[in-house]
């Protein structure tokens, strides 16, 4: 209950005027986007590259991602775009900026 009460909380601080359904249909459109897909799937590459070099080192990390992405890439195939043929799942390991 206090979890739906945080809930409502934010987004009535959202958008003040609107019913607290409308705002979550307004933000599940948003989220569904695919430019938000791909930025929020960078953001977790990212997280995930960090994570690794703290643990292995630079190299080592940059290696298991690499293996990460070859094995994405043969299971899930991709464009020629480097995004991947499924159009939902965690799975999809977008290729972002060095």
């Amino acid at each position: 209950r206090t979890l739906v009460n945080a809930y409502k909380s934010f987004c009535y601080d959202l958008f003040p005027n609107m019913a607290f359904s409308d705002v979550l249909t307004r933000i599940e459109t948003f989220g569904s986007k695919k430019e938000v897909k791909e930025y929020l799937q960078h953001l977790r590459q990212q997280v995930c590259s960090t994570h690794l070099e703290r643990i292995y080192g630079k190299e080592q990390a940059q290696r298991m991602m690499e293996e990460l992405q070859r094995g994405l890439e043969q299971q899930y195939g991709m464009d020629e775009f480097g995004h991947f043929d499924q159009e939902e799942g965690d799975y999809e390991l977008q290729r972002g900026p060095a």
